[in-house]
Formats: structure tokens, sequence, C-alpha cells
């Protein structure tokens, strides 16, 4: 794979942002060297990674800022967890930007993604204090980085007034990821039973005002 010009950066950052998944195959083919054969997905990957503008932003964020899910449906399985979890200079995730537009589906599958790929911490007893608790939720949530406001994911969707992401990613933090039933567990034609939401619990008091950004493709101004 070659060094990628402005030019090519330019067009995959664009294709994201619109949604546009075929044009964003195409402007990541254009990364393989001359005569070669088409990226694998290790390559792809590469040039995702390298596909960056100034300020540190990916095509996984764009998408996500505005809740692109056919071009994250392509992006994530190609991505590590620290491609996925990957902050620009503002600090700010996909999740954050998925969150903070209120783009819902789009948060989703990036916190299942993040989860799948992180190891899974180990369970603490029934007798673990409040604090104890919040420690381990926040182990199983690496979703829930800072950015340089000092504010997580659930923390933008509550100052935008997301509700839905508000209370989605709060029973995902206390609830933490559900591990798949083993066949011994549920019987091999018994179907799982479906997750049951996590006790309702308020979200800490926030001290600074979330900046306004938009969804739009054109006027989008995230940070």
């Amino acid at each position: 794979m070659r060094t990628p010009t402005a030019d090519e950066i330019d067009d995959v950052l664009y294709s994201a942002r619109a949604g546009d998944v075929d044009e964003l195959r195409s402007a990541l083919a254009a990364f393989a060297a001359e005569g070669a054969a088409p990226l694998s997905d290790a390559q792809l990957a590469q040039a995702l990674d390298a596909a960056a503008n100034e300020t540190g932003n990916t095509a996984l964020l764009y998408a996500a800022a505005n809740g692109h899910m056919e071009v994250l449906s392509y992006l994530l399985p190609k991505l590590k967890l620290d491609a996925v979890l990957r902050a620009n200079d503002a600090g700010n995730t996909a999740v954050h930007w998925a969150a903070l537009n209120g783009h819902l589906p789009a948060v989703q599958a990036l916190v299942q993604r993040i989860e799948e790929l992180s190891p899974r911490p180990v369970e603490s007893g029934a007798g673990a204090d409040e604090e104890e608790d919040e420690e381990k939720a926040a182990e199983r949530s690496p979703w829930d980085a800072r950015n340089k406001a000092g504010r997580g994911p659930m923390s933008e969707a509550q100052m935008a007034g997301k509700e839905d992401v508000v209370k989605w990613l709060l029973e995902r933090m206390i609830g933490g990821p559900t591990p798949a039933p083993s066949k011994e567990e549920v019987g091999e034609d018994t179907p799982a039973a479906p997750q049951q939401p996590a006790a309702a619990a308020q979200p800490a008091q926030q001290d600074a005002a979330v900046d306004a950004a938009t969804n739009g493709v054109q006027d989008a101004e995230l940070k």
C-alpha cells in the first residue's frame, strides 16, 4: 500500500461524511499501489488509519457523527479496538459524536463492536459496595472515554437533550455487556432470554455546556 495523497484522504473522509459507501470503497481502493492486488482487510484498516485530517478526524468519526449505518457496517468489522476508540485532537471518539447528535443505532453499533473487541472483566461477588460497582462498570465500559472537556459520550448526549441515547448508555454502563449463553445453559434449540434493562439511575450532574453540533454533511461543525 502506498502513502495516500491529501486529495485521496479528502475523498475518503467526504465519502464517509456523505454516507456513500460505494464512493468510500472506491476512494480506499485508490490507496493500492498501481498494478497491485486489491487491498486486504488488514490493508484497508491501515488505509483508514492513515486517512485522517489535520484535526484527527477519521472516516469512522464522520460516519458516526451523521448516523450513516451502511458506512459503519462496512467499516467496523475491519477495525481493531484502538481504531474504533481513536479520538480526534479534541478527544472525541466516534461514540462521542454519535451520542452528541442522537444517532442511537450508531451508538449501539459502536458500543457493541467495542465490547466485542474488549477483554471480558472478571465478575465480582454480589457484596461489592457502590463505589466498587461503579469502578467495575467503568472497567467494562471502554467506550466511556473522556474528551478534553472532561465529558464522556453519555454526558454529551445528556447536554444535547438526546434522552434515548442517555437512557441506553446508562443501562449499558450499569448492566455491562451480556455474554452469549452456552448450549448447556439454554439448550441447543432454545433461544436465549432477552437482555433485561438495568434499574434506572440518575446521570451525573454536568458542570459545562456542550458545543452545538449539526447532523448535516455540509454544515456539521464538530470538534
